[in-house]
């Protein structure tokens, strides 16, 4: 069941409604309660068209886990069962709040609606009592109107109209009026308290129980119920006294009756139940002495009894008072009296009587074992009712340790003899035998008992003197260990023993009492123990015995703690640190890794083992001993320092192990010699003006080394090692500044300078060396002004050279990425191609009406495809004296023309004379003063540049590139009518050429160790220098094959070469 109702909010311009949800608790999981965007008429709120954007999702409260809303068309559902009682255990009202977020995925839209849902109460829960049945006790003299609390029922169901309503009794037997009346209270939480009222008084001796029901119904119709059964015994009150079946009794004793002779036994009723109804006898102690001197009654059986013979006496009647009392739990008895009338009848001679006094408070006489000889412990009076002599006795004593002494006529005492001793006789029997002086004598004896009282003079001594054993380390607290024992030889407390361990010890070890056997005592373990700690305990314990003074036996524990394997090996260091030397051979010693494991035996003995999370990941073998080794050679400037972790572990029989780190530092070997950059081959003139003052910085050698920095293999050493300059420079060794040590000349202009320059490291055993030259020339003031102008300039082409630079790579990192999964699919059949059409040229017979050289043109042979998947595209641009189109105008044309991909070269390998190019990459250019040009040109290209004419400069590399391994530069030229080829390179150029004829060119490395390079066949048609035309051949090549743009016989891999 669900029931919504709206609660209306207005956020901005768009007006939506809380919503307010009713459902019942335990509806099935994904039960729809409604949808949130009709309910809270968002929908109309923002308009329908715009609903389809919007999405839904619930915010993180406490009861969002309860429920979940489509995020697409806001239907509300539940999201696992709800129980109410769980979630609002002690709510009359269940109310759960959401928040539900409404956002646009396309606009602004942004609302959160509030949603309260109410969870119904179903009554699927019935009271329920804590117990099943219940026993309760109470008095027959309870007041009317008295309560008895029950512990009532509770209901998990806490709403208003299925909670606990009422209780009703109902009496097991059918018909019974029960004395009672209900009553009860409702808790918050639920539960409730019952109350019985007394409407009745109650009379044990009439009914004693009553058993009945009590029931909790709820609201429900028909009622949920729970039951629980009481049985309410009614306690008996000392309402009764006892009563004697007769008001006086009559009894007659012979004189000759012996003491304990039973004269008549009392007998008394009462109805009260237990202790109300135990009946106890007394004489009443409101009467003579005498009847105290001459009876006793048992206060259990009512037996009275002659406590002394009885002497006759003509007339003579004793009146015993008896008195029988109940004995009620509460202490308030009641009694009943009788009286016995008891008449001595004559029998003639009588025997003397002994009457014993004892001197103690109890009925048998008690002597201190440590008592001192003629210590009283009795007084004996004899009594002969006889006349003259014949009432005169004389008493003898039977015992080993006493005697007895006469005080007068009638009367003796007792006393100590000799030294007592407990321990040799706990107590003895004593007997007093007494006979009169009668013509015939009559004798009588009396026995009693003297009891020997210890005194604590006895040591406890334990059984043994010194106890010894083992104990695992592993053992737990409170584990017995073993069992001691000790004797006393005293009595009572006097020897009972207590065990004690010693001070120091008793928060490792305590010693319990035996339940089973006295003076026995059970050592356990008081807290863990640790062998690695303390490997043994040697410790007294005591034994004290409860006498006062308290005495003290002492005995030795020796206990050996075993081992066990509860200790991780412990690395001696964390993290072991190590150095090794780079470049040493695989297999070289590193260092070791220890460890200590606390533990004895195996438990001890560690082993060692990399971590598997480095296994192969670092060049380093671990060995079982710790032993660390390489297994590669190392390169510090590869890499300077290893981490790794380190794993030890122990040879118990439950292995436990740790984990350690390892610091590896490879230290720098002398493996690198410096390297300059600056000044180098391409870029190794200065100009100077010959303004310049004495001691100023003309320039600076930059240099680095590779080795580790701060050290002695990376500090550099500058010097001059040749020169032509009569030492009018000098270099500071440090820095690499070169000064001018003196003023120049005006006839110092143009003349140039060579320094031969030499930079070392401080490296050890022996330092690495690199060399340099440096070309100086002397300018005048107004080449200097000219080059620093040029400088400002070639600043502004560095930054914009950067950008185009960043850019470049961005493309030709993606470019390359296609070209590699293009080239994998052709790569075998490009390679089969390449060695069969290798040192072919074809070229089409038709290049002659479509394409023309012009000018001073360069050609060589860009990288092959493959060697574009790893390195960058370059790009080549051509600079033609005198042309109508800029170099980037002819290739972009080109390009556009033909479809073809250019490269374009820096300018920096192009000799000056063919096109003013700026030096923005000398390295000094930017450190030297006005002396500086910045411009870094060799002196070979000055007098190149100077030595040809406009028309004659020709396209040369006359600065080499850099070494690459993947490609070969063919550099060849050429100019106008020029029937035999011009060289000017370090290597030969064969060049013949007939016009209309193919141009067939071969270069020849001077280094006989390196491959001849192919040969390269161009097609010059018969106007080919025809300017006219003022356009650019562009030739592409597959494996050295060139042709023009529409030749097939490269196939599909293509290699771009521009003319």
């Amino acid at each position: 069941m669900v029931n919504f109702v709206f609660m209306s909010a207005c956020i901005v311009l768009v007006c939506a409604q809380d919503v307010t949800y009713h459902i019942n608790e335990e509806l099935p999981n994904s039960t729809l309660i409604g949808n949130v965007m009709n309910n809270s008429n968002l929908f109309s709120a923002i308009g329908g068209s715009s609903s389809a954007s919007l999405t839904f999702f619930t915010t993180e409260t406490e009861y969002s886990r309860f429920f979940r809303v489509d995020e697409k068309n806001s239907n509300l559902y539940t999201n696992g069962i709800i129980d109410r009682e769980v979630i609002c255990e002690f709510s009359e009202v269940c109310m759960l709040e959401l928040q539900i977020v409404a956002k646009s995925t396309l606009g602004s839209f942004f609302h959160i609606l509030k949603i309260h849902i109410f969870i119904n109460d179903v009554n699927d829960h019935s009271p329920a009592f804590s117990r099943q049945s219940l026993t309760i006790s109470i008095s027959e003299s309870v007041l009317i109107g008295k309560s008895i609390e029950i512990a009532g029922a509770r209901d998990k169901d806490t709403s208003a109209e299925f909670s606990l309503k009422q209780y009703q009794m109902k009496p097991k037997t059918a018909g019974e009026d029960l004395p009672f009346s209900i009553n009860f209270v409702k808790h918050l939480d639920g539960s409730s308290v019952v109350r019985l009222f007394v409407i009745k008084g109650l009379d044990r001796e009439t009914k004693d129980t009553y058993t009945f029901d009590i029931i909790a119904e709820d609201g429900d119709e028909p009622p949920r119920q729970g039951k629980l059964s009481v049985t309410l015994r009614v306690s008996d009150i000392n309402d009764n006294a006892p009563s004697f079946s007769a008001q006086t009794y009559n009894c007659t004793v012979n004189d000759q009756s012996t003491i304990n002779t039973v004269i008549i036994k009392m007998n008394a009723t009462d109805p009260d139940s237990l202790d109300n109804g135990l009946i106890k006898y007394k004489l009443s102690s409101h009467q003579s002495a005498e009847i105290f001197t001459n009876f006793q009654i048992n206060d259990s059986t009512g037996e009275i009894s002659l406590k002394q013979q009885l002497v006759f006496s003509p007339g003579k009647i004793f009146f015993i008072i008896v008195e029988a009392y109940d004995n009620p739990i509460d202490g308030q008895s009641l009694s009943t009296q009788a009286i016995v009338r008891v008449t001595v009848q004559n029998s003639g001679n009588n025997p003397p009587v002994i009457q014993i006094k004892l001197l103690s408070q109890k009925d048998t006489a008690e002597v201190p074992e440590n008592a001192s000889i003629g210590n009283v412990v009795a007084f004996v009076v004899v009594v002969d009712h006889d006349v003259g002599q014949q009432s005169i006795a004389t008493c003898i004593i039977v015992a080993s340790d006493f005697d007895i002494q006469r005080i007068d006529m009638s009367s003796y005492k007792v006393f100590v003899s000799r030294q007592l001793d407990y321990e040799r006789s706990h107590s003895q029997n004593v007997t007093i035998h007494c006979q009169d002086n009668g013509a015939r004598p009559l004798s009588t004896s009396a026995s009693f008992t003297i009891n020997i009282l210890d005194i604590n003079d006895q040591t406890p001594k334990f059984t043994e003197q010194f106890y010894s054993t083992n104990v695992r380390e592993d053992t737990s607290v409170g584990v017995s260990i073993l069992e001691v024992s000790a004797s006393d030889e005293d009595a009572g407390n006097n020897s009972l023993v207590d065990f004690e361990v010693a001070d120091g010890f008793k928060d490792v070890f305590y010693i319990e009492r035996s339940a089973k056997r006295e003076n026995t005592g059970v050592l356990r373990v008081g807290k863990p123990l640790d062998r690695e700690i303390k490997s043994s305990f040697l410790f007294q314990i005591y034994a004290k015995d409860r006498g006062t003074p308290q005495r003290t036996g002492t005995a030795t524990i020796s206990l050996q703690i075993t081992d066990v394997n509860d200790e991780r090996p412990n690395f001696t260091q964390m993290p072991f640190e190590f150095y090794v030397l780079e470049n040493l051979l695989a297999n070289a010693d590193v260092g070791r890794v220890t460890a200590i494991d606390k533990d004895l035996g195996m438990n001890a003995q560690v082993e060692f083992k990399m971590h598997p999370d480095f296994e192969g990941k670092v060049p380093f073998v671990v060995f079982a001993d710790g032993k660390i080794k390489t297994n590669h050679d190392l390169d510090r400037e590869e890499i300077s320092r290893y981490d790794f972790k380190v794993i030890a572990t122990d040879k118990g029989s439950s292995p436990l192990s740790n984990t350690g780190s390892v610091v590896v530092k490879v230290s720098d070997a002398n493996d690198h010699a410096p390297e300059i950059s600056f000044p180098k081959l391409g870029n190794n003139t200065m100009y100077v003006p010959h303004s310049v003052q004495a001691w100023h910085i003309v320039s600076r050698v930059m240099a680095k080394d590779g080795d580790e920095i701060n050290t002695g293999n990376s500090k550099l050493r500058f010097s001059i090692e040749g020169r032509n300059d009569s030492n009018l420079f000098q270099i500071n060794p440090n820095t690499g500044e070169i000064q001018i040590t003196g003023p120049l000349q005006p006839a110092d202009v143009g003349k140039i300078f060579r320094l031969e320059l030499f930079v070392s490291d401080y490296g050890q055993p022996k330092p690495q060396v690199a060399e340099t030259v440096m070309y100086i020339m002397i300018t005048s003031e107004n080449a200097t002004m000219a080059a620093a102008q040029t400088d400002l300039l070639s600043n502004k082409n560095v930054l914009i050279a950067i950008i185009v630079g960043v850019v470049t790579v961005v493309l030709s990192v993606g470019l390359v990425a296609v070209i590699c999964v293009i080239r994998k699919i052709d790569r075998e059949r490009k390679l089969e191609q390449q060695m069969k059409n290798n040192n072919q040229i074809t070229v089409d017979p038709d290049i002659n009406g479509r394409q023309v050289f012009d000018g001073s043109i360069t050609v060589f042979s860009l990288p092959s495809e493959d060697s574009l998947i790893e390195k960058k595209k370059k790009e080549v641009s051509f600079s033609l004296e005198d042309d109508v189109f800029s170099d980037d105008d002819l290739i972009q044309k080109s390009a556009l023309e033909n479809g073809h991909r250019h490269y374009k070269a820096n300018h920096s390998f192009l000799a000056p004379g063919l096109k003013k190019v700026e030096d923005n990459h000398s390295e000094t250019s930017g450190d030297t003063g006005t002396s500086d040009s910045g411009r870094g040109g060799s002196d070979e290209e000055m007098q190149t540049s100077m030595s040809q004419s406009p028309r004659e400069k020709m396209m040369d590399f006359t600065r080499p590139l850099p070494p690459m391994s993947h490609q070969e530069i063919i550099p060849f030229s050429f100019k106008k009518g020029l029937s035999t080829p011009f060289r000017d390179f370090s290597r030969p150029v064969g060049f013949s050429h007939e016009r209309g004829k193919d141009i067939e060119m071969k270069s020849h490395d001077h280094d006989r160790h390196r491959p001849v390079l192919s040969t390269m066949a161009v097609h010059t048609p018969t106007d080919s220098l025809d300017r006219s035309r003022n356009k650019v051949v562009l030739l592409q090549t597959d494996s050295g094959i060139h042709s023009d743009t529409n030749s097939t016989e490269g196939e599909n891999h293509i290699r771009d070469c521009m003319v």
